[in-house]
This record gives structure tokens, C-alpha cells and sequence, in this order.
């Protein structure tokens, strides 16, 4: 859902509850990978409390159409 550059120093004085920022809005689409290689874009939701990704599109498989 994003990425985080933190010193060790910083890391080191995360706690229970501490929250880290993330470079991506929750409202951006997300790329789900396998090993690496983009398969499918989505959206974040909230189920039952707990994030999921919803899957919007399914990417072409090297040179094919995309599913919606």
C-alpha cells in the first residue's frame, strides 16, 4: 500500500499504536504483484474492521486484452 523510509533510530522508538505515514492516499488505485509482476490493479476497502483489496482490473498476460 506504499512505502516508508525511517532511520533505525526512529524505528526503534515505534511503539503500540504508532502510526507511519505512507507516499499513497488510501483513495489511489493499488497494483496487487506475484513474485513481482503486476496482475491486477484495485482499491482499498474496509471489511468488517479489517482493510481488503478489492480487485478492479486484471492486467493482460503478456500482450492480451485486460479483464474488468
Amino acid at each position: 500500500l506504499g512505502h516508508a523510509v525511517l532511520p533505525i533510530g526512529d524505528i526503534l522508538k515505534l511503539g503500540p499504536g504508532a502510526v507511519v505515514e505512507l507516499e499513497q492516499a488510501v483513495t489511489q488505485p493499488v497494483e496487487l504483484t506475484v513474485r513481482g509482476v503486476p496482475f491486477a490493479t484495485g482499491e482499498v476497502v474496509v471489511v468488517d474492521g479489517n482493510f481488503a483489496v478489492r480487485i478492479v482490473a486484471l492486467l493482460p498476460p503478456r500482450g492480451g486484452r485486460a479483464a474488468e
